[in-house]
């Protein structure tokens, strides 16, 4: 179905799985999608470019989210992980620019590369005590967010996951004094937010 835009609704039956790489890519008039409870992966860029999907339900069998599965979601505003996730990929919800909540369930262990580049309307994110790496330009342009808390239980943060933050945002850090030895010395490059240690 990759760039038909001549449908506007999907049910994905009970039999599927996987959703494969692209399935719907480029469906830019797709604004509702229900998919069964027996979906456990959605591959690599699976509604990249649905530009006019607004929201969406993932079911609680889903544990998989591949790279940029949900890039450049212009018009979705919020979803929901189930707490079935355990991995979220690199870009899955990049430039998803109306993008304004989304919370991190306890079984993610790491926030990909570009997962959340360019959501500039991102207002509220909870990252969980399960988090241990941060990647690349991960929250690079979310100009919109506040502050975000980073868990002690983050060992690694790679470079520039925050650039593009002004000084009106708070980074706030737990468990440290400093920013550890063991993130990238660019992790904070081309950052103008305030940095806040909680040891």
């Amino acid at each position: 179905f990759r760039n038909c835009t001549s449908f506007s609704n999907v049910t994905l039956p009970n039999s599927v799985t996987t959703i494969g790489a692209s399935a719907f890519a480029g469906c830019t008039s797709l604004s509702d999608v229900i998919l069964s409870n027996s979906v456990e992966t959605i591959e690599a860029f699976v509604f990249s470019g649905c530009t006019g999907l607004s929201d969406i339900t993932l079911p609680n069998s889903v544990v998989t989210i591949g790279n940029s599965a949900f890039n450049r979601c212009a018009s979705l505003s919020e979803i929901i992980l189930p707490d079935t996730v355990a991995s979220i990929g690199n870009g899955a919800f990049a430039y998803c620019s109306s993008l304004l909540n989304i919370t991190i369930p306890n079984s993610v262990t790491a926030i990909g590369n570009n997962t959340f580049l360019g959501c500039e309307n991102l207002s509220n994110i909870t990252l969980p005590k399960s988090v241990t790496s941060i990647g690349f330009r991960a929250f690079q342009d979310c100009k919109n967010l506040s502050s975000i808390i980073i868990p002690s239980s983050v060992s690694f943060i790679n470079y520039h996951a925050f650039s593009g933050w002004t000084s009106e945002q708070t980074i706030i850090i737990c468990g440290h004094s400093k920013a550890p030895s063991t993130w990238d010395s660019s992790w904070y490059w081309q950052s103008s937010a305030t940095i806040q240690f909680e040891p």
